[in-house]
């Protein structure tokens, strides 16, 4: 019997798989379905339906439930927000659940054992008293009984001969016999070490899985209390797990993240893989044209796709922000950092990029007072100072308005050094007057580099110019005005508001402030929708190393040193 697969696919004609059964004829459409976006198959028995009447009435079937499946998707992709609005996650639960899963795989039982041999019959034992050995007297022998004598020792030596040789073959019989218990005792012991072995090997997978189960709950308890006390590595991971137990309902996106908390400012900032426009279909509806015999396949049009592209991704920002401050359960968060990224191809090149495409700062208290049930999404999005193209369907890279970088460059990195400052070079612990020199002369040789000019102002610990750097490019450039802050806290919004005023009142295009510090939630919303750039301490060390330098940046260290001083 003949089974066949049907697979519809975007752009694909029908397509039929056949296998000699259910399961080959499965396996082999599964290998097939990965080429396609949306594959949808249905399992057709052609011996079965015979007519091609019955043939069109399936496969007309199967396009409605194709389009139905299809409007399905693109209705949840619409409720994306809707959806988060409406759900609240225990997260905590849904990690002890599954950790009560039971070891559901069965013990191993006996096979049915083969049945014992037929063995060979023996053969009887001849008798005396058989009737084969019997001697009728005849009257001859009562006359001559010699002759009677000669018959009785000649029967009576069939009789041991016969009785030889059945001792003879019974003994062969035997031995067959016994090689066929033999080789049943060899079957029936091999299929008990098996089934002994399978138990044994059960009851380790047993005994692992209920250690791994006893850890994981472990593991879940210490998480929780390392997340009551606000650790760092905690919240990223508790937020982490929220965010990929939400992603497991939308079942066409790829779930990729990197989360990283500050606790200093209570920023925590996500980077987040989004699906790239090429990976989503465009196909509304699909119809069977029976006088044809094949699937006809109805499309948005480019318009309508690209703005169903762009409300995706603008509903996915805000509901993973909503979600991220709707389950802070510990108040660790006060603002959220997302840039979105997306995987694909530079068709300049042919290489595998990762650009950022969209990216937004909000604090918790800002976010609080949006009703966002009755918002458009882009026109949030965009009422937040957020940054992205005018049409993401455009896939225009932008630059995210903070990048935090997993490896933390105030890490000792243990590499050559150049000039006067090496890795054992503790920037936040520097005199004042040293730390703006050398900001100062990190500038001169960042802006020389593009035919930019740097004019040094007078050294000032009040905070007032430390140099102002001439960009050359017509469209970027102009008069930039670079203050340097070695400060061991996180700088308040104070600092990036008189660089505002100082920008303003120099006529700059542009205001640059480097810390050694990082900076708070009320800096970075400041900032937002300015020509001001904030330097953070990771950011000034990976300055330095471009440049050739090495240094490092312990603010604990720092406070010690100058208190001591």
């Amino acid at each position: 019997m003949e089974y066949s697969i049907i697979i519809i696919s975007e752009g694909k004609e029908l397509e039929v798989v056949n296998g000699n059964d259910v399961n080959s004829a499965h396996q082999k459409a599964s290998e097939k379905m990965f080429r396609y976006k949306y594959p949808i198959y249905n399992l057709i028995d052609y011996s079965e339906i015979g007519l091609q009447k019955e043939k069109n009435c399936i496969k007309k079937d199967l396009a409605l439930q194709t389009t139905k499946n299809i409007q399905s998707v693109l209705a949840e992709e619409k409720r994306i927000l809707e959806n988060s609005i409406n759900s609240k996650i225990d997260l905590w639960f849904f990690l002890q659940e599954s950790t009560k899963t039971h070891f559901d795989e069965q013990k191993p039982q006996s096979k049915e054992y083969p049945s014992e041999p037929e063995y060979f019959p023996l053969p009887p034992k001849p008798n005396i008293t058989d009737p084969k050995y019997k001697i009728k007297k005849t009257l001859i022998d009562n006359i001559r009984k010699e002759k009677f004598v000669q018959k009785k020792l000649q029967v009576n030596n069939t009789f041991e001969e016969d009785l030889k040789n059945w001792d003879n073959s019974k003994n062969e019989i035997e031995i067959k016999n016994q090689e066929l218990k033999r080789i049943y005792d060899k079957q029936i012991a091999e299929i008990k070490n098996e089934l002994e072995r399978a138990i044994l090997d059960w009851e380790k997978r047993k005994i692992q899985f209920e250690k791994n189960n006893k850890k994981t709950v472990e593991t879940i308890t210490f998480l929780k209390n390392e997340y009551l006390s606000l650790e760092t590595s905690a919240i990223e991971t508790y937020n982490y797990e929220l965010l990929r137990l939400i992603s497991n309902n939308r079942k066409y996106y790829k779930f990729e993240c990197d989360i990283t908390y500050n606790p200093t400012n209570k920023i925590i900032a996500i980077e987040y893989l989004l699906p790239d426009i090429d990976s989503s279909t465009s196909v509304c509806e699909v119809k069977y044209v029976a006088s044809k015999d094949i699937f006809e396949e109805k499309y948005l049009s480019k318009k309508d796709f690209q703005a169903l592209y762009d409300e995706v991704i603008y509903q996915l920002t805000l509901s993973t922000i909503n979600d991220i401050f709707k389950h802070d359960e510990v108040n660790a968060i006060d603002s959220i950092i997302f840039n979105g990224y997306i995987k694909t191809i530079d068709k300049s090149n042919g290489k595998n990029i990762q650009p950022y495409i969209i990216s937004l700062l909000v604090s918790k208290d800002e976010f609080a007072k949006i009703n966002l049930s009755q918002v458009d999404a882009k026109q949030c999005f965009k009422n937040l100072k957020g940054v992205s193209a005018s049409a993401l369907s455009s896939q225009t890279a932008i630059a995210p308005i903070i990048k935090i970088d997993k490896k933390d460059k105030r890490f000792i990195n243990n590499k050559d050094i150049v000039n006067d400052i090496d890795n054992s070079t503790n920037l936040a612990a520097m005199d004042w007057e040293d730390f703006e020199h050398l900001i100062r002369e990190l500038f001169e040789k960042e802006f020389s580099t593009n035919g930019g000019e740097v004019k040094v102002t007078q050294a000032s610990r009040d905070g007032g110019v430390d140099a102002i750097a001439f960009d050359p490019d017509p469209i970027r450039g102009g008069k930039i005005v670079i203050q340097a802050k070695r400060y061991t806290n996180t700088v308040g919004v104070s600092a990036v508001r008189d660089l505002y005023g100082t920008v303003m009142n120099e006529g700059a295009t542009k205001g640059i402030l480097v810390s050694t510090a990082d900076y708070g939630p009320d800096a970075y919303e400041f900032a937002k929708g300015k020509p001001l750039t904030l330097l953070n301490g990771a950011n000034l060390l990976y300055l330095l190393e471009k440049h050739g330098h090495k240094a490092k940046i312990d603010l604990m260290e720092a406070k010690k040193i100058l208190s001591e001083k």
